[in-house]
């Protein structure tokens, strides 16, 4: 994971297994977008406390997965701690928040429906915001390491 990759077939290689991997979300979420959420939200109904635990899996797991990368760099010294700064910060702000919520009823903080996707051209928005929010860090690192010269031709 630390090192740079310089040869232009692995890095194909790679590209190609990523974008294949990533395939089947990007055709089959927004297909069944409408059939998740209302599973989700059946869940919700039936049982609050499983459908609440369920939620808090699924994000623990998305958190989970991004852990490596957090305490990948740690040995660099102070920037390889910076993630971790990061991520107690958020988790310290997510806590305050949710205390802010809980204590004080401050409703605004509450999730909130980005998107009415009833309506056509706001759940093609929805697809469109996921798709690009799931591709612009990686991106952005291809092409800084594109312009450093970290990867050649």
């Amino acid at each position: 994971m630390s090192e740079t990759i310089t040869d232009a077939k692995v890095y194909t290689a790679i590209a190609w297994v990523m974008t294949l991997g990533i395939m089947p979300s990007i055709i089959l979420v927004p297909l069944l977008l409408r059939r998740i959420q209302n599973g989700l939200i059946n869940l919700k109904n039936k049982d609050s406390k499983w459908g609440d635990l369920f939620i808090t899996s699924m994000f623990l797991g998305m958190i989970a997965a991004f852990l490596g990368m957090v305490f990948a760099d740690i040995r660099s010294g102070l920037p390889g701690f910076i993630p971790i700064f990061v991520l107690l910060f958020s988790a310290l702000l997510m806590a305050v928040c949710g205390l802010l919520i809980k204590k004080f009823h401050i409703n605004w903080l509450e999730n909130t429906n980005i998107y009415n996707l009833e309506e056509k051209k706001e759940y093609k928005q929805a697809v469109v915001d996921f798709i690009s929010g799931m591709t612009d860090l990686y991106a952005t690192a291809n092409y800084k390491n594109i312009l450093d010269g970290k990867i050649e031709n």
